[in-house]
């Protein structure tokens, strides 16, 4: 719900915080599982649940929390870049729909995609 930053990614807030701070994070992945969660199982609900990641992402990189002047100087430059390359997630899109529908009008149209050799 994003009350405490205004945002619905507010787990991305709160691990760059704590990062910033000085805390170290570690991989943990026991053999008995702590607890399940709830996944989306529909189409619908998945691309519902990914627009809401990308969306939260990207008002993170714009926000006063952003990986970009937030952290910097304080984190490892690559941790960095990692958190900018998630929040920037978004504008992947572009390229994945002209990527998507470009190839299918030629293909319609009957426009060769490639050039004869």
């Amino acid at each position: 719900m994003g009350l405490l930053y205004d945002c619905v990614v507010e787990d991305v807030i709160t691990g760059l915080y704590i990062l910033c701070k000085g805390w170290t994070s570690v991989y943990y992945n026991p053999t008995r599982r702590p607890f399940l969660g709830l996944t989306p199982t529909t189409l619908p609900e998945s691309l519902v649940q990914h627009k809401r990641w990308s969306e939260g992402g990207f008002q993170v990189a714009l926000s006063k929390f952003s990986p970009i002047w937030y952290a910097f100087g304080l984190i490892n430059p690559g941790l960095q870049m990692s958190y900018c390359y998630y929040n920037l997630w978004v504008l992947n899109s572009f390229p994945t729909m002209y990527y998507c529908i470009i190839p299918s009008l030629y293909l319609l149209k009957g426009i060769p995609l490639f050039p004869q050799v």
